[in-house]
C-alpha cells in the first residue's frame, strides 16, 4: 500500500538546542503546527513465489484367472524449483563469504556464511532436480471363495512439493531490510523541524542495497538437496469375507515408510554434542582470542562477542551478538516416518432396520518429521503437541529421533457409527395395523449413535534448563536424563483426584524419580518421547433421534434430538512434564472436555 507516516516530536515546539530541550515542548502542538521531524512511505515489499510440477502415469489389469487380478503401474513425478516472480529474494549460504561477520570492520579472506541474492527470476536455491523420480506400483486381487477376497499392493510415492508458507517465498526470505528499496525523511538530530507536511512528502525513494554482511535474527537458508523429494513406500494386505449379503468384515495389515521427508528443523546451527560438551563452560564470556583461549574455544573471527559455545558453531556470526538469533532452514530432506496398522472393520449396510460402521485399530506410529508444511517459525523440532514432546536434542544424531514414536500415536481406537430403526408403526414389525394418531406418535423413530474410544499419546519430559549456546541460541532442545531402569508404571488418580492441591501425592501420574534435570553444560541422556509414559485416553458417545411426519404426499415434517457427549464425560488432563515447577510436575492437576450439548431441530420438507 501507499501509506505514509510522520513523526511528531516535543523539542520542536520546544527549546531546541538546548540542554533541556527534552523537558520541554509538546508533540502534538508540534502536530498541530505540521512540522515533522522525521516520516516514512511505505514501499511495498511483495513476493510472488512459483514452483512448476509435472506427472506421468500409466496402468494396466491383467485378469490371470477368473479367481485372480492383477494391477501395474507407474508414475513419474517432476517439482520444478521453487522462484521469485521478480527475483526478491535471498538465501543464506555458506558458499558466500562474510567479510564482516563482527560488524566492526572488513576482514579478509572472510567467514564462510552469508546471503546470496537472486539475480532475476531463474534463480534456483534449492539444488539440482532429480530426474530419476520413478515410483511403481503393483497390486492384487484373489477371490478365495464366492464370500472372501484377498488383496494386497506396494508403491512407491513421491510427494510433490507447492509453496508451502505463508508467505510467497518461504519466512519472507528476503534478508536485507532495505531489499526493496527505502522511502524515509531523517531527523535533523534536534536542530531544525525536517520539513512542514504543508509542503507535501519530502522523502525520495532510494535503491534498494543488497549487503551479503546482512545478519538478524532468524536467517534464512534454503536447503541445497530440497529437489530430492521426499518418498513413501505403502504397503497392504486385506482380507475381506462377506457373512450375509449385507453386512461384511475386514482385516487388513497395512504400513508405510517416508524417507527424505521435508522438514526445516531438521538441521539447526547445532555445534557437534561432543564438541559442545568438552567445553569447560560454555556460558564463559568470549571477546577476543585471549579469553577464548581461556575459555578452551578458537577464536571465531575478529569482533566476535558471545558465549564460548557459541565460537564452536557452524555459523558463530549468526548466533553472537547482537544478532543473537537461529538460522532457519527450508525443506530439508531429512525426515523419516514408519507407520504399522492391524485393522478389523464390521460393515452393514442397512437392513431389517440395523446399519452400522464398527472399526478397531492397532497401531504404532515412529518419526522425526510431523508436518511438511515450511514456514513453521519451528527451529527447536518442538512438536505441535506442547504438553507432548520436548523438542529434537541433537541434528546430528536423527536415527534417534527418528526410533522415537509419534507425537500424535494412539496404539488403539475403536470407534463406530450405527443406525437403528424402530420397529413400530405402520410398515414395521409390530403396530403395523395402528391408528394414524398412535402412528404419529410410536411409529418411525430412528436412533444412530456415534462412539470413539482410544488410548492416550505418549509425552515426554522437558527439563527446562539452560545450556548456552544449545538452546540459546541456536536455540535446541534439551533432553531430561532417565535412570537406567527406569519403572514405567503409572497410575490413574481418578478416584482420589484433588484439583484443590496440586502438590498433593495423590495426583502423581507417573514415577518422578526416573527423571533429573541435566546438570550445566550437559544435555540429557532420555529421548523426545517415551513410548511407555502415555497420557489419559479418550471416551466420546453422540446419539440422534430422528422421525418423519408426512404432511402431504410432497411434503415432510422432520424432527432431530441430538445429544453430544451424552454422558457428559469429562477427561483427566495429562500430567505436567515440565520438571521447573517441582510441586506441580508429574502431577495431574485438571480436566479437559466440554459439557453435554442437546440439540433440537424440526424442519418442513417440500
Amino acid at each position: 500500500n501507499d501509506m505514509t507516516s510522520y513523526n511528531f516530536e516535543n523539542w520542536t515546539t520546544g527549546h531546541p538546542k538546548t540542554p533541556y530541550q527534552d523537558q520541554v515542548g509538546f508533540g502534538f502542538a508540534s502536530f498541530l503546527l505540521g512540522d515533522v521531524d522525521s516520516a516514512n512511505k511505505n514501499v511495498a515489499a511483495n513476493q510472488y513465489g512459483r514452483r512448476s510440477y509435472l506427472a506421468f502415469y500409466v496402468n494396466d489389469d491383467f485378469k490371470v484367472t477368473p479367481k485372480l487380478t492383477l494391477n501395474f503401474g507407474l508414475r513419474w513425478d517432476q517439482s520444478g524449483p521453487l522462484w521469485e516472480k521478480n527475483g526478491m529474494w535471498a538465501n543464506f549460504t555458506s558458499e558466500v563469504l562474510n567479510t564482516n561477520p563482527g560488524g566492526w570492520y572488513p576482514i579478509e579472506p572472510g567467514v564462510p556464511g552469508a546471503l546470496d541474492f537472486a539475480t532475476g527470476p531463474e534463480t534456483n536455491f534449492e539444488g539440482d532436480r532429480a530426474w530419476n523420480l520413478f515410483a511403481p506400483r503393483v497390486g492384487f486381487a484373489y477371490r478365495i471363495t464366492d464370500k472372501a477376497v484377498l488383496r494386497g499392493g506396494y508403491g512407491l510415492f513421491y510427494s510433490p512439493m507447492g509453496i508451502q508458507s505463508w508467505s510467497g517465498v518461504p519466512y519472507g526470505a528476503a534478508a536485507a531490510p532495505d531489499m526493496f528499496g527505502t522511502d524515509r525523511v531523517a531527523t535533523n538530530a534536534k536542530t531544525t523541524p525536517t520539513f512542514n507536511w504543508d509542503d507535501g512528502y519530502q522523502g525520495e525513494f532510494q535503491e534498494p542495497g543488497m549487503d551479503p554482511n546482512f545478519l538478524t535474527w532468524g536467517m534464512v537458508a534454503f536447503d541445497e538437496n530440497t529437489l530430492k523429494l521426499a518418498y513413501t513406500h505403502q504397503y497392504n494386505i486385506n482380507l475381506q469375507y462377506e457373512f450375509t449379503p449385507d453386512t461384511m468384515v475386514e482385516a487388513t495389515f497395512l504400513g508405510n515408510d517416508g524417507r527424505r521427508l521435508h522438514a526445516g528443523f531438521l538441521r539447526r546451527n547445532q555445534a557437534d554434542r561432543a564438541t559442545w560438551e568438552a567445553i569447560p563452560d560454555p556460558g564463559a564470556w568470549v571477546w577476543d582470542s585471549g579469553s577464548a583461549e581461556a575459555a578452551g574455544v578458537p577464536y571465531p573471527f575478529p569482533g566476535f562477542s558471545g558465549y564460548a559455545a557459541m565460537a564452536v558453531l557452524p555459523f558463530p556470526q549468526v548466533a553472537h551478538g547482537p544478532v543473537w538469533g537461529p538460522l532457519i532452514y527450508v525443506a530439508s530432506p531429512l525426515g523419516e516416518s514408519s507407520y504399522r496398522s492391524f485393522q478389523v472393520s464390521l460393515t452393514r449396510r442397512m437392513a431389517s432396520g440395523i446399519a452400522a460402521n464398527i472399526s478397531y485399530n492397532y497401531s504404532t506410529a515412529k518419526g522425526n518429521a510431523q508436518t511438511a508444511f515450511d514456514e513453521t517459525w519451528n527451529y527447536t523440532g518442538t512438536c505441535s503437541y506442547q504438553s507432548q514432546c520436548t523438542g529434537i536434542q541433537d541434528v546430528n544424531n536423527l536415527d534417534e529421533s527418528a526410533g522415537t514414536v509419534a507425537p500424535f500415536d494412539q496404539a488403539h481406537v475403536l470407534k463406530g457409527l450405527a443406525s437403528f430403526e424402530l420397529p413400530f408403526g405402520h410398515g414395521r414389525r409390530w403396530l403395523s395395523d395402528s391408528s394414524t394418531w398412535a402412528d404419529a406418535i410410536l411409529g418411525g423413530w430412528q436412533i444412530t449413535g456415534i462412539v470413539r474410544y482410544n488410548t492416550g499419546n505418549a509425552f515426554g519430559i522437558d527439563p527446562q534448563v539452560w545450556q548456552p549456546g544449545w538452546t540459546d541460541p541456536p536455540n535446541g532442545a534439551v533432553y531430561a536424563n532417565v535412570v537406567s531402569d527406569p519403572n514405567w508404571s503409572t497410575k490413574n488418580p481418578a478416584n482420589a483426584f484433588n484439583p484443590g492441591d496440586p502438590s498433593s501425592p495423590a495426583n502423581t501420574y507417573f514415577v518422578k524419580e526416573n527423571f533429573s534435570r541435566p546438570g550445566y553444560g550437559e544435555l540429557g541422556n532420555g529421548s523426545r518421547l517415551y513410548s511407555d509414559l502415555r497420557g489419559f485416553g479418550w471416551a466420546n458417545e453422540d446419539l440422534g433421534l430422528m422421525k418423519y411426519w408426512a404432511v402431504s404426499e410432497s411434503a415432510r415434517v422432520q424432527f432431530r434430538a441430538e445429544f453430544l457427549n451424552i454422558f457428559n464425560r469429562h477427561h483427566l488432563q495429562d500430567p505436567r512434564i515440565r520438571m521447573g515447577n517441582s510441586e506441580t510436575f508429574g502431577q495431574v492437576i485438571d480436566t479437559t472436555g466440554g459439557p453435554r450439548n442437546i440439540q433440537l431441530g424440526l424442519r418442513l420438507n417440500w
